[in-house]
């Protein structure tokens, strides 16, 4: 009889190392399994945010008709994309959305609207303001991707120097 009682203490004893090895194995497998996940979600958030501030860069400055321009261009190879994210850039007081434009087409759009480009003969040329704004799709950390950017007329006027504006056409 204790040799029926020896046995089933080893199997007893082999049945809970084999629960408890297996255990240790879901938990393992659980762990890595949230950190690919979060390893995922952190890369996403990272380009989310790399991708909005290339926009987020200008808010809050002076702003010259080249960085209107460069904002533009911008916009527009990312709408070129075709991936489903879109970005409206608006010249406020004209209704205008320059994304639609190329860089030349703006330039010469700008110097119709006299806006005072380098080059248009102005010994000022106008500053600019800009607003960003964000959609609604945002990612699962809560943050929002840029799809508008709204340029306005700053209220202040810079004087271009001779070496700026050599500059400003090469």
């Amino acid at each position: 009889m204790s040799e029926n009682a020896s046995t089933a203490l080893l199997m007893a004893g082999g049945l809970l190392i084999s629960v408890l090895i297996l255990t240790a194995g879901v938990f393992a497998f659980r762990s890595s399994a949230n950190f690919a996940q979060n390893y995922e979600e952190n890369v996403e958030e990272s380009v989310l945010r790399m991708f909005n501030e290339k926009f987020e860069v200008y808010e809050g400055k002076a702003l010259t008709m080249q960085d209107v321009i460069s904002i533009a261009n911008m916009a527009h190879d990312i709408n070129e994309k075709k991936d489903g994210y879109n970005i409206t850039v608006v010249l406020r007081d004209k209704g205008i959305n320059l994304e639609k434009y190329k860089r030349t087409d703006l330039i010469k759009l700008m110097n119709d609207i006299d806006y005072g480009y380098p080059g248009s003969g102005k010994s000022e040329t106008e500053l600019y303001e800009c607003k960003v704004g964000y959609g609604d799709d945002n990612n699962k950390n809560g943050i929002h991707r840029v799809n508008k950017v709204t340029i306005y007329k700053s209220n202040d006027k810079k004087i271009i120097t001779s070496d700026e504006y050599q500059m400003d056409i090469k």
